[in-house]
C-alpha cells in the first residue's frame, strides 16, 4: 500500500495485474470443479463367488473420489448367479461368461 502512495503511476499497472491474477485464479477453480472425476474399474475374477464381496468393498471406497465400474467374469461350472452384493449394486457392472477357460491353439 505504501508503494502505491509513493508512486501513484504504478497504481494502474498493479491494479491490472491483480485483476488478471484474480481472473486466472477463478478460471483455475472453475476448471477444477468441472474436471471429470477419475474413472476406476474394479476387477473380480468371478462374479459368482465371495471374491465379489471384496470387489464391492473396494468399489465403495473408490466411489468417494472416482466414477466406479465393476468388471469380471462368470464361470458357469462354478455358478451362474451373481453374488448378492454386486447383483443389487448401483455400480455399472460388466461381466462376460467363460464357458471353457482352456487355452486353444489356432492351428
Amino acid at each position: 500500500m505504501h508503494g502505491l502512495q509513493a508512486t501513484p503511476a504504478l497504481g494502474k499497472t498493479i491494479v491490472g495485474n491483480i485483476a488478471l491474477a484474480q481472473k486466472k485464479y477463478r478460471q483455475a477453480l472453475d476448471s477444477q470443479q468441472v474436471a471429470a472425476r477419475p474413472r476406476v474399474a474394479v476387477c473380480c475374477w468371478g462374479h459368482a463367488h465371495n471374491g465379489a464381496d471384496r470387489v464391492y468393498t473396494l468399489a465403495k471406497l473408490y466411489e468417494t473420489f472416482a466414477e466406479v465400474e465393476i468388471i469380471g467374469s462368470i464361470f458357469p461350472q462354478h455358478g451362474k448367479d451373481m453374488w448378492e452384493l454386486i447383483r443389487s449394486t448401483t455400480f455399472p457392472l460388466h461381466s462376460f461368461v467363460v464357458e471353457d477357460g482352456r487355452r486353444r491353439s489356432l492351428s
